[in-house]
C-alpha cells in the first residue's frame, strides 16, 4: 500500500471512541489555542485586509471567524488561517518548525459545520489533520535548518497535507476519496519563505492558501477527481523534489494507537519560534532580580546559528511582520511591558521612540554551544546593568513546550490573549464549549461565541 494509501485508511477509520482519553483532551486544547489565536490575530489592520479576501456566499453559514461573515468555504478556511498565524502565537511543531493548528483547524471546523457535524466529528477531523501532518513531517527527519535555509516554508510545504486530512475527514469521504485527495495534495504543497528583511505582510496569505489548497483537494476528491497515488514517494514527488529521506517505519509505527501530535507545542509568546525560548529567559531574569528598563546597560542574546535564518537583529521594523522576527524589537517590548502580546505590534508601539532607542542595547549573535540542541531552539540572555551586575539564564525548551501539564499553560495563555478581544465573560463561554466538545451534539453553539464581542 502506497503512503497516500496508508494514510487514507488511518483518516477513513479514525473514531474519537477508540481514541485515549488524554489524547482528546489534548486536542480539544489545542482547538482552543487556535481559535484562541484567530481571535489575537483578527485585532490588527492586517487582519481587516485579509478579511476583505473573503468571497460572500448565499447562505446563513457564518464561517469567517470572528467577525461572522458570511464567505464561501474555501476562501473562509484561507482567511482562517491566515489570520491564525497573522498574531504569531499559533501552536507548533518544534522540530520541523510546522505551524500546525492554523493548517488544520479552520478546515475542520469550517466544514464539520458545512457537515452538520457534532463535536467528536469535529474532533475526528483535527486528530486526523494533527496526526498526519506531524507524522509526514517528523519522519521525514526535517528540521528548522533543512527547509528554511532553501526557501522552504514548512508549514505550507506539509500543512497542505494535513489540512487535506482534516477536511476529507470533516467531509466524509470514503477511503478511495482520500486516498486521490492526498495524491492531489501532496502535487499541491509548497510554499516559500523569503522577504524577510522587508517583512511583507502578504506572507501570512502563503499560509492561507495552503490549508484553502488542502481543502482544495478534498472537495475535488469528493466531486470525482483523482490523484496521483505515488505522489509522497515517486522519484519526482513530494519528498524526493526537496531532497528529503523519509523513514517510512516510523511514519506508520502505532498508528492509530500512539499519537505523535502531542509533540506539538505552544507558543507563550507572539513572536518567532526560534526567540521563544531567549524572550522566556529574558522575562525570567527580569522578574527573579526585579529588574527595570531604566537600570540596564546592555543585553546580550544568544542563539543557535539555524535561528538566524528567520531571527533578525539589523533593522528597525516598520510592520508587524518584520517585528515580531525582530528580535531586538521583541526583547525591548518585552521589558517595558513585561509580554509579548499581538498589541504590541501595532503601528503607535512600533515607532515608540523609547522603545527604538532601547532597542540599541539589545546584541543577538550566534553560539555553537546553542546548536548542540538537537530539534530544539534554545536561547541564552546575559543583562548587563548599570551599577555592573549581570545576570545570565539558558533556557532549552520554553514552557509550552516542556510543562507536563501543557493544558494549564494553554489555558493561561487562552486567558491573557483572548479576554482583551471578546471580554472575560465571551471567553469563558467560548472555553466552556470548546472543552466540552466530546459531548456537544452541534457546533453552532461554538461558532455564534466566536463571533459575539462583548460591548
Amino acid at each position: 500500500m502506497t503512503i497516500a494509501g496508508k494514510l487514507a485508511k488511518f483518516i477513513y477509520e479514525l473514531k474519537l471512541s477508540d481514541v485515549p482519553e488524554n489524547i482528546v483532551r489534548d486536542a480539544k486544547y489545542h482547538v482552543l489555542d487556535t481559535v484562541g489565536a484567530i481571535i489575537a490575530g483578527s485585532t490588527g489592520h492586517l487582519a481587516g485586509e485579509y478579511r476583505a479576501m473573503g468571497v460572500p456566499a448565499s447562505g446563513e453559514n457564518s464561517l469567517l471567524f470572528p467577525w461572522g461573515d458570511n464567505c464561501e468555504p474555501l476562501f473562509a478556511v484561507c482567511v482562517n488561517s491566515a489570520v491564525a498565524h497573522c498574531a504569531e502565537i499559533d501552536d507548533i511543531h518544534p522540530r520541523s518548525v510546522v505551524c500546525t493548528g492554523g493548517m488544520t483547524v479552520p478546515p475542520a471546523l469550517v466544514f464539520s459545520m458545512l457537515s452538520g457535524q457534532s463535536g467528536p466529528e469535529f474532533l475526528e477531523s483535527v486528530i486526523a489533520g494533527y496526526e498526519v501532518t506531524t507524522r509526514i513531517a517528523d519522519s521525514a527527519g526535517i528540521k528548522g535548518e533543512t527547509l528554511l535555509p532553501k526557501g522552504w516554508w514548512p508549514s505550507a510545504v506539509f500543512g497542505t497535507i494535513g489540512a487535506c486530512a482534516s477536511a476529507g475527514k470533516a467531509l466524509k469521504l470514503d477511503e478511495t476519496m482520500l486516498l486521490n485527495a492526498l495524491g492531489m495534495a501532496a502535487n499541491m504543497g509548497g510554499g516559500l519563505i523569503n522577504g524577510g528583511a522587508e517583512g511583507p505582510s502578504g506572507r501570512h496569505m502563503i499560509f492561507g492558501w495552503a490549508s484553502m489548497s488542502g481543502s482544495t483537494c478534498a472537495v475535488a476528491a469528493k466531486k470525482g477527481l483523482s490523484g496521483f497515488t505515488l505522489a509522497f514517494e515517486d522519484q519526482r514527488g513530494f519528498y524526493a523534489s526537496r531532497s528529503l529521506e523519509p523513514d517510512y517505519e516510523s511514519m506508520f509505527f502505532g498508528i492509530g494507537e500512539r499519537f505523535l501530535f502531542t509533540d506539538v507545542s505552544y507558543k507563550g509568546y507572539a513572536c518567532a519560534m526560534q526567540m521563544q525560548s531567549a524572550v522566556h529567559s529574558f522575562l525570567c531574569l527580569m522578574r527573579e532580580y526585579n529588574l527595570k528598563p531604566e537600570n540596564i546597560l546592555k543585553i546580550d542574546v544568544k542563539l543557535p546559528s539555524k535561528a538566524l535564518v528567520v531571527v533578525r537583529a539589523d533593522t528597525m521594523p516598520d510592520n508587524h511582520a518584520l517585528a515580531a522576527a525582530n528580535c531586538p524589537y521583541v526583547i525591548s517590548a518585552a521589558a517595558f511591558d513585561g509580554d509579548i502580546l499581538p498589541n504590541q505590534f501595532e503601528e503607535k508601539k512600533l515607532f515608540d521612540p523609547r522603545l527604538r532607542e532601547f532597542m540599541k542595547k539589545v546584541d543577538v549573535s550566534s553560539c555553537k554551544e546553542l546548536d548542540s540542541y538537537e530539534g530544539k531552539w534554545p536561547g541564552e540572555v546575559s543583562i548587563a546593568l548599570e551599577d555592573g551586575n549581570t545576570y545570565k539564564k539558558r533556557i532549552v525548551s520554553p514552557d509550552g513546550e516542556t510543562l507536563k501539564d501543557k493544558q494549564e499553560f494553554c489555558d493561561s495563555k487562552f486567558k491573557r490573549t483572548v479576554s482583551p478581544v471578546v471580554g472575560n465573560a465571551a471567553m469563558m463561554r467560548i472555553r466552556e464549549i470548546i472543552l466540552s466538545l466530546d459531548s456537544q451534539a452541534e457546533l453552532n453553539s461554538l461558532a455564534r461565541e466566536i463571533c459575539q464581542k462583548e460591548g
